[in-house]
């Protein structure tokens, strides 16, 4: 009762993690938002650690929250990351818009 009177809900999943790894009750509450009408959006963190990837990141949320729909998942901004260092850590030093492209 309460999904139903949110405005919008937010899902965070770490860069760390596979799609395997996305709890089933993640995607279940997906889904019950997906049929209450209600708008949502993946928020990623840890995409600064060492071997994670945003592209793979948003392949495994589209796998996990896409279903069949290569569509379902598309990134609204995409991380600029700092130069690697020897311990294979990029910072995050900022996020570019892909509507504002700022």
């Amino acid at each position: 009762a309460g999904l139903r009177a949110a405005d919008a809900a937010l899902f965070v999943v770490s860069a760390a993690q596979d799609a395997a790894s996305v709890a089933a009750t993640t995607r279940a509450a997906w889904e019950e938002c997906a049929l209450a009408g209600t708008p949502r959006a993946i928020v990623v963190t840890h995409l600064d650690t060492a071997r994670t990837s945003f592209d793979d990141m948003t392949r495994i949320c589209a796998e996990a929250f896409g279903g069949e729909d290569p569509d379902a998942v598309l990134p609204l901004y995409l991380p600029v990351l700092g130069p690697e260092g020897a311990d294979g850590h990029a910072p995050l030093t900022g996020l570019t818009g892909l509507l504002s492209r700022r």
